[in-house]
């Protein structure tokens, strides 16, 4: 009962807002309006929400850099990439990324029982197999297409961001010289 009359007292402020002109005032009320009546759906959409902050790593609005294991990606570069590259980035750790650009470089890769919780994570994105049945009794991994895909895309962002580095470092005039 108190539910519904709180649904209902939101709605009229909303609609009361609206008429005088008050915009996000209205948007706030009708936020609230449906968050009180989907009450389930809203606590679940918030908690996914603040999850998805809490792993935020770095990223910075103008001239847009984002920062993922110790590497800078240019918005740019990271725009052009598949929507599924860009959203398993989002949600590794810089360990688990670089575990996998490491375990990109052999067949299989030998794990130490210290990162088979990192394993399991990215066994979870559908990034690498293991030999064994069950992750505690692996001894070795290798990256499915998926893995190499990745593996591959974070490896020539770094190649084009080292080049870049050498290029600016080549148009530096040399100490002493002036530039013409």
């Amino acid at each position: 009962m108190t539910r519904a009359l709180c649904v209902f007292t939101l709605l009229v402020f909303a609609g009361y807002s609206t008429y005088r002109g008050f915009q996000a005032i209205a948007i706030v009320s009708l936020m609230g309006m449906l968050g009180l009546a989907y009450k389930s759906h809203a606590l679940r959409f918030l908690d996914l929400a603040f999850s998805l902050m809490a792993k935020t790593r770095e990223a910075k609005y103008g001239d847009a850099v984002v920062k993922i294991g110790g590497r800078e990606l240019n918005l740019p570069q990271l725009e052009s990439a598949l929507p599924w590259v860009r959203l398993v980035l989002s949600s590794l750790s810089n360990q688990e990324i670089s575990l996998l650009v490491q375990a990109s470089s052999t067949d299989s890769y030998q794990i130490h029982s210290a990162h088979k919780n990192s394993m399991r994570n990215l066994r979870s994105h559908g990034l690498i197999v293991h030999n064994e049945p069950t992750m505690a009794a692996s001894t070795e991994v290798s990256l499915t297409e998926r893995g190499r895909d990745l593996a591959l895309f974070l490896d020539q962002n770094a190649l084009e961001d080292q080049r870049s580095e050498q290029d600016a470092a080549n148009q530096l005039p040399a100490r002493g010289e002036s530039k013409p």
